[in-house]
């Protein structure tokens, strides 16, 4: 049995977040090789984690991403079993990984890749929690278009503003915050978007 030194048992807990007798125990089981020790564990808890797929995952993240040239922007939630897990600086890292991650696929209603899928893991087996991906959107701008973002401080409600043509980034942050206290959500963002028994009730509370 090849012999594991202490050095390798941390090097594995700090790349899996595992405990040391299970770091030392894939050490054993792989003959003291780190990487083929990171890729028994990895096999050997999704495993775990894919049979805990039924548990809800009642708390999350929103993360948004903006590309630097501006051409396109991704809104991105990823759900957790709880509120602690969410709050969590690596689950928190993850998801603004995920979020630029995901302007590299197709615009429009997300479905996400393995390279998502396999980043959300890497939490899953950390934290020992039941984690998806709850549902993204990726727009995509013309030459000159503009995006905007915000995402309130409890990572819960999060908004993306696509400006055709371009415009200030502190009225496209205002436009979305504006848009993200609409609770619950807003109903459209031009007058015609909204239904006329909504105006004309609107109208007539105001009126009185």
């Amino acid at each position: 049995m090849a012999e594991i030194s202490a050095k390798d048992v941390m090097a594995l807990r700090a790349s899996t977040g595992l405990g040391m007798m299970e770091c030392k125990k894939a050490l054993q089981e792989s003959g003291g090789n780190p990487e083929a020790a990171e890729e028994f564990i990895r096999k050997k808890l999704k495993g775990k984690m894919d049979a805990r797929v039924d548990r809800a995952t009642g708390e999350g993240r929103i993360s948004v991403a903006i590309a630097d040239d501006n051409s396109a922007a991704a809104i991105v939630e990823i759900r957790a079993e709880t509120d602690f897990t969410a709050r969590n600086e690596e689950f928190i890292a993850m998801t603004d990984e995920v979020a630029k991650g995901a302007l590299r696929l197709d615009a429009g209603q997300l479905t996400p890749s393995d390279e998502i899928t396999s980043i959300i893991d890497e939490i899953r087996i950390k934290t020992s929690e039941n984690m998806n991906f709850a549902r993204g959107q990726k727009l995509a701008g013309s030459q000159g278009d503009s995006f905007g973002a915000y995402v309130h401080h409890d990572g819960k409600t999060g908004v993306v503003v696509h400006a055709s043509g371009g415009a200030p980034q502190d009225l496209l942050r205002d436009i979305c915050m504006h848009i993200a206290a609409a609770v619950p959500r807003p109903q459209g963002v031009s007058p015609e978007e909204i239904p006329q028994d909504v105006v004309e009730k609107e109208r007539k509370f105001a009126i009185e």
